[in-house]
């Protein structure tokens, strides 16, 4: 499994709603069957922070969906940083 951060000077298009949506201007990550992850990115740093605090809002949400076995596993991912703990009261 390899994760990596790639910043290139693109477009991004996605279809939402039905429609296809291009912009030049875009946060997106992207994930394999086989667990590789990449994050894509051609934005300011505003909208880059954005697209983190919503990434966490959904992220705690899906968390707290698991069952408590999978929650451990994903909290030993996380490490001993508490990240889960202050995401969930960012969200308060």
């Amino acid at each position: 499994m390899t994760n990596k951060v790639v910043n290139l000077p693109d477009t991004c298009t996605v279809r939402m709603d039905g429609a296809l949506c291009e912009s030049d201007d875009f946060v997106a990550i992207l994930s394999k069957k086989d667990g590789d992850t990449s994050i894509f990115y051609n934005t300011d740093a505003l909208t880059l922070g954005m697209a983190f605090k919503l990434v966490a809002k959904e992220f705690v949400k899906c968390v707290e969906q698991c069952s408590p076995s999978e929650q451990q596993e994903i909290e030993a991912i996380l490490g001993n940083a508490n990240i889960l703990e202050r995401l969930r009261e960012a969200d308060e």
